[in-house]
């Protein structure tokens, strides 16, 4: 019998692998996609306690709302084309997408 792990199973596992091996480039391409929201912001929480200044952390993901506690610096790409890099803060004032995102987040989508 071979063993079956759920998408959010082979996620959790794959994060922690990254975490022990302590690489100075981490990147994490939709890597909560699979994963409850509670789920999502243990680890994220968990992650954002392990960062250090001599690793850079490269999240890739639709999710922005998700992981905008837990970075510092934000790029937006729409279409193929850079429409926003600049801090996390300066981001919510700054880029149009961003503050959709963030609207829909607090009040759903219509």
């Amino acid at each position: 019998r071979s063993l079956q792990l759920s998408g959010g199973e082979v996620q959790r596992l794959n994060m922690a692998r990254a975490l022990l091996e302590r690489s100075c480039l981490q990147i994490y391409d939709e890597s909560t996609s699979a994963l409850d929201q509670f789920a999502e912001r243990q680890i994220l929480s968990k992650l954002s306690e392990h960062k250090d200044q001599s690793s850079t952390v490269l999240w890739v993901t639709h999710r922005y709302w998700s992981v905008a506690p837990y970075v510092d610096w934000v790029v937006v790409i729409e279409s193929g084309a850079v429409t926003y890099s600049g801090s996390r803060y300066e981001a919510e004032f700054d880029s149009e997408y961003v503050r959709k995102i963030l609207e829909i987040s607090r009040h759903g989508a219509t």
